[in-house]
């Protein structure tokens, strides 16, 4: 759970190198819009070599205090920019747990969903980060701690449909694409071990209420190694990447995943990020998915997801 602490010395500098950043870029989009890059090439030299020095490597996200890679073009690009990510997702995490649910994240990255978990579940609660990426586990690792969310346990090993020791393929650009096998981009990658959710949860006598699964085309692999212990959970939630390309790079597709979901009685609905709504899924899914996907989902059993407060909800287009 998450209580405020005073700013430290590096934190006040990381702030006052956000405020210059902000300020910086202002600037830029104003000298842009008069041409002095076109006309003064020093400009151009002068923006491209100071950008990454102000480049900040902190932001405010809501109650929270979160650190994040600076050089970063995904996650940590969009929390430097726009100051949020996935806002409408959050929300709905948010609204869907209680407090004393237990509550796991699946490619915890950084943490920014963990936080919200944390909050949403209180003291008696309890959330399990599972991230893998030793980067990745320390800027998490810093963002439970500054923010004192001692009802987070942080697990550094992939969730899998085994216990093994693989391959997990990097990407220094973007830290949320680091994937469980091999793209064929010529990636570099590091040893990691994996493990299967309900044995995690069976070793902790733990049932979840919620578990987010965002691993870049894994999440089928994820769900087969945790179904045994939701077959009989009465109220579940799941919140889920499905992304077509990523599944079937994985070995696995998008209608297996769909099955699978299925097979455990879940509603689907596709998470609007951008209208911030949610889209129920058709029956008959055969029209939504001849268009490749690349969304997240709300997975529900037990749950009343049109009751929710200010969450707007509708039909799919492909309902027929």
């Amino acid at each position: 759970m998450r209580r405020r602490v005073s700013p430290t010395f590096d934190l006040l500098l990381e702030r006052s190198r956000a405020s210059l950043y902000r300020l910086f870029v202002r600037v830029v989009k104003l000298a842009s819009g008069w041409g002095i890059g076109r006309r003064l090439p020093i400009f151009r030299r002068f923006y491209f070599a100071t950008i990454p020095i102000l480049r900040p490597g902190v932001t405010a996200l809501g109650p929270w205090t979160v650190y994040f890679h600076r050089g970063d073009n995904a996650v940590s690009h969009a929390l430097r920019n726009e100051g949020t990510y996935e806002q409408f997702e959050l929300e709905l995490i948010k609204c869907l747990l209680g407090a004393g649910d237990c509550a796991i994240d699946v490619g915890a990255n950084i943490g920014i969903h963990s936080l919200v978990m944390s909050a949403a579940i209180g003291r008696r609660g309890i959330v399990l980060a599972l991230e893998p990426d030793p980067g990745n586990i320390t800027l998490l690792r810093r963002n439970l701690e500054v923010n004192q969310c001692a009802n987070v346990e942080l697990l550094p090993i992939a969730a899998s449909d085994r216990a093994e020791r693989i391959e997990l393929f990097l990407n220094p650009e973007n830290r949320g694409d680091h994937r469980v096998y091999d793209p064929g981009d010529g990636r570099s990658s590091i040893m990691i071990q994996t493990e299967r959710l309900d044995r995690i949860l069976e070793e902790r006598q733990l049932h979840p209420a919620l578990i987010k699964i965002d691993v870049q085309g894994w999440e089928a692999k994820v769900l087969a190694g945790v179904v045994p212990r939701l077959k009989d959970v009465e109220h579940l939630v799941l919140v889920t990447e499905f992304w077509t390309a990523g599944l079937r790079d994985a070995g696995s597709s998008d209608r297996t995943y769909l099955a699978m979901l299925d097979d455990l009685c879940l509603q689907l609905y596709e998470i609007d990020e951008e209208e911030r709504v949610l889209r129920r899924l058709p029956d008959d899914r055969s029209a939504w998915l001849r268009i490749p996907r690349e969304t997240n989902l709300l997975a529900v059993r037990g749950v009343s997801v049109e009751s929710l407060t200010g969450i707007r909800y509708e039909q799919s287009p492909y309902s027929g």
